[in-house]
Order: structure tokens, then C-alpha cells, then sequence
């Protein structure tokens, strides 16, 4: 550093220059901590799709027209369980009877397992 530029700071005329090393360090442990969180993110996500959960087809529920709870029927046996179908299901549906939904549980505090569609699988 120069003489001026000393005394300069000295006097709070200039102030402190990071040096560019530590900005080009900084900037790229971020981006590595970006990344980082990124494919972990990415991981989780592909955890929870191959996760062993329940899937069903919307033809198994019998493409249902309108919200309310259905039973699955499989091999044309109608399963004990009731599942809970919204509209929103419906509209994701687009009338496909090969739609594939997850099955989630619903675990209240009082009560029965309950069980609702999950989101689409494409």
C-alpha cells in the first residue's frame, strides 16, 4: 500500500478494499453452498417419488365425477379402504382412468386411518 493511500485511510478518507482473492472465495464458497443445497433438494425429492408409497389408478377408484370418499377395486374385489377424493383430483385426472395417484395416510389425533390422493404421478 502507498504512502498516500496509508494515510489516507488513516484520516477514514478511503475505505478498506476487500482484497479480490477473498470477494473470488467468498463468491465461490457460496456457489458451492448453492449447489449443495440444490442437489439436496433434488435427492430428497427423488427419495420421496421412489419411496415405497401407495399408488393407485384413477380407474381403481372408478374415474369418480364428483368429490367424496371411494373404495378401490382391484381384480374386481372392492378393498376395505376408503379414500377421500377432492376436486382437485378430479381436475388432475383429465377423465384418464390410467392416471396414477399417491395414496397418503391421514393420521388424526381421534379417530380412524384415514386415507387421501396424493398428487399425480407423471
Amino acid at each position: 500500500m502507498s504512502a498516500r493511500r496509508l494515510v489516507a485511510a488513516q484520516r477514514g478518507m478511503i475505505e478498506q478494499v476487500t482484497p479480490l482473492s477473498a470477494l473470488r472465495a467468498s463468491s465461490q464458497h457460496t456457489a458451492q453452498y448453492t449447489d449443495t443445497v440444490a442437489e439436496q433438494a433434488e435427492a430428497e425429492q427423488a427419495d420421496l417419488e421412489q419411496a415405497d408409497a401407495a399408488h393407485i389408478t384413477w380407474g381403481a377408484l372408478g374415474c369418480p365425477d364428483e368429490p367424496g370418499l371411494y373404495r378401490a377395486v382391484h381384480d374386481g374385489v372392492p378393498s376395505d379402504l376408503e379414500i377421500q377424493v377432492k376436486l382437485i383430483h378430479i381436475l388432475a385426472a383429465e377423465d384418464d382412468p390410467d392416471a396414477v395417484f399417491t395414496v397418503i395416510e391421514v393420521c388424526l389425533l381421534f379417530g380412524p386411518l384415514q386415507f387421501a390422493l396424493g398428487h399425480r404421478v407423471i
